[in-house]
């Protein structure tokens, strides 16, 4: 089985295919498991790093360690649960500088849980490795395991890729023509869970958090974003950055700021916090160190805050969907966002985004105020004595009914002269301030309207 897909320097000539994918690599010190060595066998070793964190792309080192130089060729094939294959390379590897017109050929299957990995140095003479510890190959995986937990790397002897009719194992060719397995096990590496950014809309105390925030031109919405930390098995950032974008045509950025408790406490002398905003949104990026950094415990901690103005146009009581979203979209010179960094970049597992529902309030008036000028006195009598005896402009036709009896007539001017003059009872709310209260007259300018 393995002449048929492990090249030697006799054969294999039509396998030459070499992969040149480019990719992105983390460079953090190593971690690597072994078993015992046979005298004359070849032991696979896999380099990760000491801790991996969710949704980081990750640099698997794939080594073979011999006590003799007698290794050719060789083949690996491995299965992966809580990593995604992106690819598989030689560039940089002791590979490259080995190989006398040798080749690697390689293939991950089309779901990114397995791939295999066939070698030989040389064609045209007898190429061993040498002894000790050789890498032949740099593998790119995607840490897609969200929680806290293991991720294992599987030998997978007997691998068969889609659309291929070879079979695959790790096994070497030594010199003589010698087919050896390659000592291999399965390994397990821990997985730090996520920490992650939350995006929260202060409403106010005892307020539902799903139902519709009401809106006027005046409202002012306060958005508070928090770094989330779970446990102790959980990503614990020395700093961070994010980028938040919001609904341009409904909301504008007033406002954006780093949190003075947080960045008093979080922060030292030589690190920093600052952020910046554009139209569309604002980014922040916080370092607690350079050298001595500081990190955030489980729990939840409040970093920033911003505040909107509503700009939309729309009726009285019309609701309209709205959202905040984190986004890599604006960024702050040439950090990217969002990120967090312990001590190196890390996404976080998914890309927060806050929906709500925005209710344009209700237009408000004052009883009493016949003129539309927010204020019940002795003009808005008079107002409406004209309108009643001279046929006077109604700007709206509820404010003149002070007396709740459903029409306008004598009695309403004269109930507000006698509640301003004489101490009389006050009329019904909204008085004497703007409200918005039921009713079915007619109001053609309110003194306080929504937009």
């Amino acid at each position: 089985m393995l002449s048929a897909c492990l090249p030697t320097p006799k054969h294999s000539a039509s396998l030459r295919r070499i992969s040149n994918g480019t990719f992105l690599f983390v460079g953090l010190a190593l971690l690597s498991w072994h078993g015992t060595l046979a005298q004359d066998s070849p032991e696979l070793q896999v380099i990760l790093p000491p801790k991996l964190t969710s949704g980081t792309i990750v640099e698997t080192s794939v080594r073979l360690a011999t006590q003799v130089e007698n290794v050719l060729g060789w083949q690996l094939c491995f299965t992966h649960e809580g990593l995604q294959v992106l690819g598989t390379s030689t560039t940089g590897t002791d590979f490259d500088r080995l190989s006398r017109g040798g080749f690697v050929e390689s293939g991950v299957h089309p779901d990114g849980t397995s791939y295999f990995s066939t070698g030989v140095l040389s064609f045209a003479e007898t190429v061993t490795l040498p002894s000790g510890t050789t890498e032949v190959l740099k593998v790119s995986c995607l840490v897609t395991r969200k929680d806290p937990g293991e991720v294992r790397i599987i030998p997978a002897n007997g691998l068969k890729l889609p659309n291929d009719d070879r079979q695959f194992s790790n096994q070497a060719v030594l010199v003589g023509g010698q087919v050896k397995p390659i000592i291999t096990a399965e390994k397990s590496f821990l997985v730090a869970g996520c920490a992650a950014f939350l995006l929260r809309l202060n409403r106010g105390d005892g307020q539902d958090p799903t139902a519709p925030v009401e809106v006027r031109r005046d409202t002012v919405l306060e958005l508070e974003v928090s770094v989330n930390v779970e446990s102790n098995l959980h990503l614990s950032p020395s700093g961070f950055s994010f980028g938040v974008a919001q609904d341009a045509s409904l909301l504008g950025l007033s406002s954006a700021k780093i949190l003075e408790d947080f960045a008093q406490a979080f922060v030292k002398a030589d690190g920093f916090a600052r952020i910046e905003s554009s139209d569309t949104g604002f980014a922040a990026v916080v370092l607690s160190s350079t050298k001595d950094p500081s990190t955030l415990g489980p729990g939840r901690t409040a970093v920033a805050k911003a505040t909107y103005g509503f700009k939309g146009n729309g009726a009285s009581g019309e609701r309209l969907p709205a959202s905040f979203a984190l986004t890599d979209q604006i960024p702050i010179g040439t950090v990217p966002v969002p990120a967090l960094f312990q001590p190196r970049d890390a996404l976080p597992c998914e890309y927060t985004k806050l929906d709500v529902e925005l209710q344009i309030g209700l237009d408000g008036w004052v009883r009493g105020d016949s003129n539309s000028d927010k204020v019940a006195d002795l003009t808005d009598a008079i107002v409406t004595l004209r309108h009643l005896f001279q046929g006077g402009v109604v700007e709206c036709a509820r404010a003149m009914e002070v007396n709740l009896d459903g029409k306008v007539d004598l009695t309403d001017p004269v109930s507000l002269l006698v509640h301003l003059f004489r101490g009389g009872p006050a009329p019904a709310p909204p008085f004497p301030g703007c409200g918005t209260a039921e009713d079915t007259m007619e109001c053609d300018k309110f003194a306080c309207p929504a937009l």
